[in-house]
């Protein structure tokens, strides 16, 4: 059986850290969760990166996917596609 690794697995620590930076820019520097400002370089560690719409659920692992998310964040929305999680969280 193979094992799946994911695009973001692939990557080593410098190309991670320029497609945190694409996404950092592109979210305005901030959660995509949350929304809160992200400081890249004090939250560097304090960072993921995961797909939107997981890929158990037919998204894809490409850029147009992936957002930028505080730690605390992810874990706090579980397996749910990372859209409804946002929503969830604006609600609370």
């Amino acid at each position: 059986m193979a094992v799946f690794r994911t695009y973001v697995a692939s990557l080593n620590n410098d190309e991670l850290n320029v497609l945190k930076q694409r996404l950092f820019q592109r979210q305005n520097k901030s959660c995509f969760l949350c929304g809160d400002e992200i400081d890249l370089n004090l939250q560097s560690s304090e960072l993921e990166i995961d797909h939107i719409i997981p890929i158990a659920k037919n998204g894809k692992d490409n850029e147009n996917n992936f957002a930028l998310v505080h730690t605390h964040c992810n874990r706090q929305k579980g397996p749910s596609d990372l859209r409804a999680a946002k929503l969830l969280l604006f609600f609370k």
